[in-house]
């Protein structure tokens, strides 16, 4: 029984592959196909460009909100903005150029990283400046602490001392200030 299902799978297979047909050699290549097909091939410089465009466009469909457009291989407008982007370099446009092209469209939400601004580069440097600021303060506060404790301690014992003690106490300080 096992081996009258497999002879029959392995035939049903080798008849789809026998009568199945190439796309490629079923189409005759038309000048419209071939000039696609070299709009669609990039050189290096232009695919770079292109790489680097698809990975700053932001989505543009509800499903796929606040996501870079290459997050969602699946998504229809994204592929889109790919392909669009893919020409857009084949035409020789450099980076911000198409940077410049999306924005104008969508505004500067279409960018993960909006273009170069003043506003943009103190957004970037003013949580780093409140983070040092504020470990600035967390150790100028904790020493402080830690001074005053020091201070409040030597007085506790200080005052807990009988005067014999205190006698020794002040010979100890009068021999260390000759030896400074």
């Amino acid at each position: 029984m096992k081996f009258t299902y497999f002879f029959f799978t392995l035939l049903f297979a080798f008849t789809l592959n026998l009568f199945a047909q190439n796309p490629l050699q079923s189409q005759e290549i038309t000048q419209e196909t071939a000039q696609a097909l070299a709009n669609s091939i990039l050189n290096t410089q232009e695919r770079e460009i292109a790489n680097q465009a698809i990975e700053l466009v932001m989505t543009t469909c509800n499903g796929c909100t606040g996501t870079l457009s290459t997050a969602s291989p699946s998504c229809y407008p994204s592929n889109m903005d790919r392909q669009r982007i893919e020409r857009m370099a084949a035409t020789g446009m450099p980076l911000n150029e198409i940077l410049a092209v999306f924005e104008e469209e969508r505004g500067p939400q279409a960018v993960a990283i909006p273009t170069d601004s003043t506003t943009r580069n103190i957004a970037w440097i003013l949580p780093i400046i409140t983070l040092l600021v504020a470990a600035s303060a967390l150790v100028f506060w904790f020493r402080r602490k830690t001074k005053q404790k020091d201070d409040e301690t030597e007085e506790e014992v200080e005052q807990t001392l009988n005067s014999e003690d205190q006698a020794y106490l002040d010979q100890l300080r009068d021999e260390l200030k000759r030896d400074e």
